[in-house]
């Protein structure tokens, strides 16, 4: 099969990149300003692979038209299943406090992360995001 033929072949390279990915969600933690978002606390007896690295903004939507006003193009994560049609017949069993989980929905926002991200693509993205 080609793709476990690819993918065998990256694992190569998979500390290294989740280091890269690593230190870019570092310098975004670093250099967003504080009152711009907040973030995912990482448990520090855990390693994560940063395949993404989830921000919560109070005004996501207006960030979001900034970054990819500029082609940046961050992704959003994690819509609440009770949302998709295909659980419309369950939605009497789902209890009716969902406001964390609609709070994700709202807020989240993750930015690039990938390996062909420059010191000046990332410099870039703060500058947006602290000035949106």
């Amino acid at each position: 099969d080609i793709t476990a033929v690819i993918a065998i072949n990256q694992l190569k390279y998979v500390d290294k990149d989740n280091k890269r990915r690593k230190n870019i969600a570092e310098f975004y933690k670093n250099n967003i300003y504080k009152n711009k978002c907040e973030t995912a606390n990482y448990e520090s007896n855990r390693v994560s692979s940063y395949h993404f690295f989830p921000l919560f903004f109070e005004n996501r939507d207006s960030v979001y038209k900034k970054l990819t006003d500029n082609d940046i193009y961050p992704g959003m994560h994690y819509k609440r299943n009770d949302k998709y049609s295909i659980f419309l017949p369950f939605r009497k069993f789902i209890c009716e406090d969902l406001s964390g989980a609609e709070a994700y929905q709202n807020k989240e926002l993750t930015l690039p992360l990938h390996m062909h991200l420059t010191n000046d693509d990332l410099q870039n993205i703060i500058n947006i995001i602290n000035n949106a």
